[in-house]
């Protein structure tokens, strides 16, 4: 089909087919919704003079050093450690990766969302800046993406992108950093990919309300995000987000002050239904 990506081939990356232009001017457009769905991308930073190692605060880290693990991974562990206070490490790294995929699943679906476009985040064009606090700065160094108007299309490029090139290397990389549990951090990624729903389904600038919906369900019903929560979905295929309730716990519970998520299934019933 003319403009839609080709998904053939077994694991085969199509080709862009939406130009830097139009990926960057989506991507500017996000921080409209809120922080959390804003990227920095890097021409812009250059151009309004920007240091390139992000001026005054922390030293921007490639994404896909993180996912090798090692000292910079560590670091940034021992960053969020130091941001909430002093907690236990695997804490630290539940908060740091639930983090992480909220901004993934913000500027991935928020851009389809609102421009029918999924941008393309490769680790090695996508770097993060830690700051003191939330939320961590995504800096783009080269935009792309596809122009995915069918659902389904969609769906694939958006899994390929968010689950199998960013969160499964760093999830495993953080197993390795603080031995934290895979259906913890598979939950983590569920909770952001709902809160990230959550938020594009009241902005006055997403196109496509209905589906995003449909676009989450379609989500969690795929490896490794199948099972991670229970809920349920809408008579036209939608994901009812205030049902969302996570199989496991993030441990944010633990942060001195923290308490619980909305989803969280440590939480009574009526709490969750209030909040």
């Amino acid at each position: 089909m003319t403009g839609q990506p080709d998904m053939t081939g077994a694991g085969r990356r199509p080709a862009p087919t939406v130009s830097a232009a139009e990926v960057a001017s989506a991507l500017r457009r996000l921080a409209e919704i809120s922080p959390y769905f804003e990227a920095d991308i890097a021409v812009d930073l250059a151009g309004a003079g920007a240091c390139e190692v992000g001026g005054a605060g922390p030293v921007p880290v490639r994404v896909d050093e993180l996912y090798r693990g090692g000292a910079a991974l560590a670091a940034a562990v021992d960053g969020v450690n130091e941001r909430l206070g002093g907690v236990e490490r695997r804490v630290a790294a539940s908060t740091l990766a639930l983090g992480h995929a909220a901004r993934l699943w913000s500027v991935a679906l928020g851009c389809w969302a609102t421009a029918g476009i999924v941008p393309d985040l490769p680790p090695p064009r996508l770097r993060v800046q830690p700051r003191l606090t939330a939320p961590v700065r995504l800096i783009v160094d080269e935009t792309a993406g596809w122009r995915a108007e069918s659902l389904a299309d969609a769906v694939d490029l958006l899994r390929e992108s968010i689950v199998e090139d960013h969160l499964r290397p760093y999830f495993t990389a953080l197993r390795g950093e603080t031995r934290l549990a895979p259906r913890l951090l598979w939950g983590n990624a569920a909770s952001a990919l709902v809160g990230s729903t959550r938020v594009l389904a009241a902005s006055p600038l997403v196109t496509r309300t209905k589906d995003v919906p449909r676009m989450a369900a379609a989500l969690l019903a795929t490896p490794p995000l199948a099972g991670t929560t229970v809920h349920a979905v809408t008579s036209d295929g939608g994901l009812a987000v205030s049902s969302v309730v996570r199989r496991s716990c993030c441990l944010f519970y633990r942060v001195p002050g923290g308490g619980t998520c909305g989803d969280c299934p440590l939480s009574p019933a009526a709490e969750r239904t209030r909040r």
